[in-house]
């Protein structure tokens, strides 16, 4: 509200946040991803309707009707696509809700694609009551930096702070409040822009080691092949091109399901007529180059300079022997570059992996959301009985184990965040600014499978009575208390105005913020509790439901899920139905992501860099055969032979070791923020690493130096 009214940097600024509804009035019930948001949002996005209008400021007003947006998919499900879906009425969690406008399609929001679009709501009589959970979108204006919008906003907090008295100054500076400023760009692509531009890196880095192959084996055929050289060169080279495309197309699918969720613009990726003229120009560029490079090696010379270069009758030249072991070396080291940069994913993600994410067994349990809506369960108590008589339905189900619910499970990242308060900590300072909590019922931490360290949980009578209790996790206790047993019996609160609660019980750590995050302090609360949070009573009506089943997949039981909860109130939809392990791993998406794609790649690599020595070693072989005659015929052994190859591989490796631990060393930085747990000179990867490509060579050296010695010494001396 102070921003809205007293800001002086932006053209439009509105609030948001994201979450669900229950929707009923059409075929069936059903829960809604809903955005809530005020006119402002849609301004600052320059966002039109496709059908009817958009959100106004009247419709925030509290006193108003209730409207709603609808989305183009939600309107094309749900309506049909009937233009005269503008002004019905659907019951949105029990409330009549006219229907104002259908946005265009393809409009989604963020990382989000919402049902529905809901109008923020504020009563500015009742703004101290609110809590941290909106968001901010704004459009700037022009010229304005983001130093000075951040300056501009830092200047309303204790504006706001003295308008509404939601705290006071004082506590305001100790909860070290400032503005959080940054481009919507970043917003979207910010968290996964670097692991793209990786990604793009490695497959350049593929192509390279592509074109070195092809130099190669370019180089040899300009030496004995002149006539229409350039002409079958780009013939190569646009097949080439195409047979990528077909060969892409057929990919596509693939990566785009093995993709994470959260990639932005995940529907949008495709091949389109960029990627068409950047596919001609490239394969036009390297056929032009690789043409070149042999003519300019095979350049018109004297017959003394060719003799002299040319060796022991080899056709070619000492220049054209360096040009093709420095190509070999390069290709050794690019290899070793991707060969690293994917060692390092896999013991990152290995790392992951053993991270306890402070629950056990995830992919026994599925999880889904209930929300009973106060329009159609006006008392509170009456809320409570419903959702424990579903509680006891789902216990009667024979493959369930326990069922628990909360405000949110671990890791769903739905956690409220705020302050706490210890009586007789140990540290002097009892206030904890940034908590997270939970309201909790059922059995919850037996269903998470979240170890009980001290005292008990919460049970139904602390609900229903509406017990001053309350859980933590074991770093807060140790914290303020020394230890879990230390802490039960103490005493906890929201804030300064809120009554002391008991700590009855000790759980442990929770990665709650995700499995990268280290583990946040928790509080767990009832999900019904008395004087708290500004309110004589609170109650939690949306809550997500942890059932753990014996059974595999979890979900093999929703027919019998829902029939029990159809039993106890047949107008409740479930949403967001999934398990657990899928919440647990969506953690680990984005680094399997590209450490699957970075091991493609490092695999194609080390098969090009075989290739390439192979190739390079065969054919200085081919070109030896006159002198290694000589040397069998006066005297040489097998082994000598193979040395000879054996050496010619050492030296490439070893040029292409160095000068690939140097780009690895300059590359490392730019891969160290996706690694986790591991460091870029990872001492383990690096010996790794150098073990097998260095093995792969020296493979690839021996065996044409193992057939060379298969060669008769008469043979050998009558080649040309």
């Amino acid at each position: 509200l102070t921003l809205e009214a007293e800001q002086t940097t932006l053209d439009a600024f509105g609030s948001w946040y994201f979450g669900s509804a229950t929707v009923t009035g059409l075929q069936e019930p059903e829960t809604a991803d809903v955005l809530v948001a005020s006119a402002g949002v849609f301004s600052a996005l320059r966002l039109s309707a496709s059908h009817g209008r958009l959100l106004q400021a009247r419709d925030g007003d509290p006193d108003a009707p209730l409207t709603v947006v609808l989305s183009h998919g939600y309107w094309t499900r749900r309506f049909g696509a009937d233009p005269a879906a503008i002004g019905r009425t659907l019951m949105v969690d029990g409330v009549s809700t006219e229907v104002v406008g259908v946005l265009p399609e393809g409009v989604g929001f963020l990382d989000y694609e919402p049902d529905l679009y809901l109008p923020v709501r504020i009563d500015s009589e009742d703004a101290a009551l609110l809590s941290f959970d909106y968001n901010g979108l704004a459009r700037r204006k022009p010229d304005t930096s983001l130093e000075a919008i951040h300056a501009d906003l830092a200047r309303l907090i204790p504006l706001s702070v003295e308008r509404y008295a939601w705290t006071t100054a004082e506590r305001a500076q100790e909860f070290g409040l400032r503005p959080n400023v940054h481009p919507l760009r970043e917003q979207v692509v910010g968290r996964v822009a670097r692991s793209l531009w990786i990604l793009l890196g490695a497959v350049g880095l593929v192509l390279l080691l592509a074109c070195i192959n092809v130099a190669n084996l370019l180089l040899v055929r300009a030496e004995s092949r002149r006539r229409h050289f350039a002409t079958e060169n780009m013939l190569i080279s646009l097949a080439g091109g195409a047979a990528g495309i077909l060969l892409a197309m057929g990919l596509l699918r693939l990566l785009l399901r093995m993709a994470p969720a959260n990639l932005p613009r995940l529907s949008e990726i495709g091949l389109d007529s960029t990627i068409l003229l950047a596919t001609l120009l490239g394969s036009i560029g390297v056929g032009l180059l690789f043409t070149l490079l042999p003519l300019v090696q095979r350049r018109e010379r004297s017959l003394s300079v060719a003799l002299r270069d040319g060796g022991r009758g080899g056709t070619s030249g000492r220049s054209g022997t360096r040009v093709r072991n420095a190509l070999a070396s390069l290709q050794v080291a690019l290899s070793l570059v991707l060969l690293l940069g994917s060692a390092l994913m896999v013991r990152s993600f290995l790392t992951l992996r053993a991270i306890d994410p402070g629950f056990d067994r995830p992919e026994e349990v599925v999880t889904f959301r209930l929300y009973t809506p106060r329009a159609q369960t006006p008392e509170d108590d009456e809320a409570i009985e419903i959702h424990r008589r579903i509680v006891e339905s789902l216990e009667s189900i024979p493959e369930v184990e326990s069922v628990g619910l909360a405000s949110g499970f671990t890791m769903e990242l739905r956690s409220n965040t705020n302050e706490l308060y210890a009586d007789e900590s140990r540290t002097g300072d009892a206030f904890d600014p940034s908590i997270h909590y939970k309201a909790i019922g059922g059995d919850y931490f037996e269903a998470m499978r979240i170890p009980l360290l001290a005292g008990r949980t919460i049970r139904w009578d602390d609900i229903t009575d509406r017990r001053p209790v309350g859980l933590i996790t074991e770093n807060l206790a140790v914290r303020h208390w020394g230890s879990p047993a230390g802490a039960v019996g103490r005493r906890i609160r929201h804030s300064t105005e809120d009554p002391w609660r008991e700590v009855i019980g000790v759980v442990g750590n929770v990665r709650d913020a995700g499995i990268t995050s280290e583990a946040p302090g928790v509080a767990y609360w009832p999900m019904a509790v008395a004087e708290f949070l500004g309110s004589p009573s609170w109650v939690r009506r949306n809550l997500a439901y942890v059932v753990r089943t014996g059974v595999l997949p979890p979900t093999a039981v929703l027919p019998q899920v829902r029939q029990a909860i159809w039993s106890v109130d047949p107008d409740l939809p479930l949403a967001n139905i999934r398990t657990l392990d899928e919440v647990a791993r969506r953690d680990m998406a984005p680094t399997r992501f590209m450490m699957t794609l970075l091991l493609v790649a490092a695999a194609v690599a080390l098969v090009l860099g075989t290739v390439g020595v192979y190739g390079v070693i065969s054919y200085a072989v081919s070109q030896r055969t006159q002198e290694i005659g000589i040397r069998m015929a006066l005297g040489a052994t097998a082994g000598d032979i193979k040395r000879l190859g054996l050496r010619h591989g050492l030296l490439i490796a070893l040029a292409g070791g160095v000068l690939g631990a140097a780009l690895a060393v300059v590359l490392g930085r730019t891969i160290e923020a996706a690694l986790y747990g591991v460091s870029p000179s990872d001492p383990v990867s690096v010996a790794a690493i150098a073990t097998v490509l260095g093995g792969v060579v020296l493979l690839a050296s021996y065996v044409p130096a193992r057939r060379a010695t298969r060669v008769e010494p008469t043979t050998a001396l009558r080649a040309e």
